[in-house]
């Protein structure tokens, strides 16, 4: 299997930091932990106006990592049309059009908010050919599965495991049938469509719409590709690691907590995340994590 790193950026979001500075940090980790055969292959999507803002931090400071930029709309090309669409929803179109710029087997998606802590190949993230997944509960999230399948046309799912959230492994060969899946259903252009849906929001319970991760699974699973490309949860458990870790940041007091205490490794994963809504400065991150990672450039 091949595979290539994709990591939507955003430049200086509002009220969430940078993710130039945390993008410093993933790539820092993915230079001290990949040990693959030849450069670690990355692509960067971001807006025009962020790639001359991206290119100085990665001139000759990473060379075991081979980085392409890419402007988001020749990834997804509503993005260039004022779209009103929130951020998180343009990153989810970006993560399912990954076929658009991955030419392998496979893209690891990743968020400028996580770090790599693990040693890692060519063939670390499968077993047999088939990709590591990470797994949740469908409960914890009804609305996002109910309501991507309201747009995939399909039965309501019912309970049992879902795939989770950044990092995962995407398929090229389902993202790109799944594109055709959904223009069938929404016209030629779909995530321009599924962007500008005005039935999205959030409101105080989270956000209620589709989401990459949903819409990828639910399509999978219907036309058996879920089994052909990645591992059941059973299989992830017997094969004794995952993606991401158990010691991840998801809010501001799970980060109080992790911050008063030594670097909690995960053994098992190969990533943590420190979600960027919880406001934490990309420096108080790196501070917490260069001696226990041995960092030395960050």
């Amino acid at each position: 299997m091949t595979f290539s790193v994709v990591v939507p950026v955003k430049c200086a979001p509002a009220g969430r930091g940078d993710d130039l500075e945390r993008l410093r940090l993933l790539l820092s980790s993915l230079e001290k932990f990949w040990s693959g055969t030849g450069q670690l292959p990355i692509h960067l999507i971001c807006p025009r106006d962020d790639i001359a803002k991206i290119e100085p931090i990665l001139q000759g400071r990473h060379p075991r990592l081979q980085v392409s930029l890419h402007d988001e709309v020749e990834v997804v090309p509503h993005l260039g049309r004022g779209t009103k669409a929130a951020g998180w929803l343009k990153q989810q179109a970006i993560k399912l059009s990954v076929h658009k710029v991955v030419a392998g087997d496979f893209a690891l998606v990743l968020d400028a908010d996580l770090f790599c802590t693990r040693s890692f190949d060519d063939g670390a993230l499968f077993v047999n050919g088939r990709a590591l997944t990470d797994w949740v509960d469908r409960g914890k999230f009804p609305r996002w599965w109910s309501y991507s399948a309201e747009v995939l046309r399909l039965p309501s799912p019912g309970a049992g495991p879902g795939m989770g959230v950044t990092p995962q492994l995407f398929s090229t060969a389902v993202c790109k049938a799944l594109e055709e899946y959904l223009a069938t259903i929404h016209g030629p252009d779909p995530y321009a469509t599924l962007l500008d849906l005005d039935t999205i929001v959030a409101d105080a319970n989270g956000y209620n719409g589709w989401t990459e991760y949903t819409l990828y699974c639910l399509f999978a699973e219907r036309f058996g590709l879920m089994a052909k490309y990645h591992l059941s949860q059973a299989e992830v458990a017997a094969a004794g690691k995952r993606l991401g870790s158990s010691a991840s940041v998801w809010d501001k007091d799970a980060l109080a907590a992790w911050l008063a205490k030594p670097l909690a490794i995960d053994p098992k994963s190969f990533f943590t995340v420190v979600q960027s809504n919880t406001l934490v400065a990309p420096e108080i991150v790196a501070t917490h994590i260069r001696e226990g990672l041995g960092l030395t450039d960050v």
